[in-house]
């Protein structure tokens, strides 16, 4: 679409002794009918046994990895090399960043990542931009690993962990917490007399409308605040800092109005009001911020 951006890869692995890192070493293959895709949850379970499972948060998610035997280790990579990343085996926690973007990426800012680990780290290495940690999975084989991400520092991230996925949040409650949302929100429309196809197609193409836009604020301390696409830089990135303008204010990202005015926008007025004005508000902010509105929002 617009091409990827800030983009951060976990990975989990069942290869006995130290994990290849290479991108085709690592591969696993799947089938279909063993992946369950939902708005508010990912699974598969792969050709050689191994689970993987994600559940959102707004700046977070809940990723539970289940292995088939005793080998049980995490990579981490990214996907041109553009970051860097940093493992705290004794205490389980990884941080790090991203710079991924692509050309029409404008505006786009440095991302941070801070994750922690539910099961002990028992080995693993990083060379500075990609790296794994191994585990004792215990008797349950499973680790559970909750990431979460800002787009000012690491210590956002690690305050939007603490707010949104805390450690007494079970995978279960994430997961069942962001289906009421998108229960609450796809429940707008109902239908009689609708085939299980037309169904399917409906509430497909209205999970697909609310993707977006993307809020890019984060709440900090009891202000929203933002990572600015549309001012210059303040300084330079750092590995735990953002360099943008940090800016007070709740502000969306991500759209194309040339491809949105005409059916788009006139469904969230349509459907949801409230939320319609809180993304116009949104586009507003970029103007207050940077003179202007873009007609493509790639962030910036």
């Amino acid at each position: 679409w617009m091409g990827d951006r800030q983009t951060f890869q976990v990975m989990p692995s069942a290869a006995s002794g130290t994990p290849d890192t290479g991108r085709e070493a690592r591969e696993l293959a799947f089938r279909h009918e063993n992946e369950t895709a939902r708005p508010y949850y990912y699974g598969v379970r792969f050709e050689n046994g191994l689970k993987a499972e994600m559940a959102p948060t707004d700046h977070a998610a809940a990723l539970r990895f289940t292995y088939p035997g005793d080998d049980a280790s995490v990579i981490f990579d990214n996907v041109t090399d553009e970051a860097g990343l940093t493992l705290d085996r004794e205490n389980g926690v990884v941080t790090g960043y991203s710079d991924v973007k692509s050309g029409l990426s404008t505006g786009a800012t440095r991302l941070f990542v801070y994750g922690e680990f539910d099961k002990k780290a028992v080995d693993g290495a990083s060379s500075g931009v990609k790296g794994h940690l191994r585990f004792d999975a215990g008797k349950d084989r499973t680790v559970t690993l909750r990431l979460a991400t800002s787009l000012i520092s690491v210590d956002q991230a690690k305050d939007n962990l603490r707010q949104e996925l805390p450690a007494s949040r079970s995978f279960e409650s994430v997961k069942k917490a962001a289906q009421r949302q998108w229960d609450e929100l796809l429940g707008t429309v109902e239908v009689e007399g609708a085939t299980p196809d037309q169904l399917t197609t409906l509430y497909s193409s209205l999970y697909r409308l609310y993707l977006y836009p993307n809020s890019g604020f984060e709440k900090v301390g009891g202000t929203y605040k933002y990572a600015s696409p549309f001012s210059k830089m303040t300084g330079p990135d750092t590995p735990t800092h953002s360099g943008a303008k940090i800016v007070e204010g709740k502000v969306y990202v991500n759209n194309g109005f040339w491809d949105t005015y005409r059916t788009t926008w006139p469904a969230y007025s349509f459907l949801t009001p409230s939320r319609a004005g809180e993304l116009v508000d949104g586009f507003v902010q970029h103007y207050k911020d940077g003179g202007w509105t873009s007609r493509w929002s790639s962030p910036g």
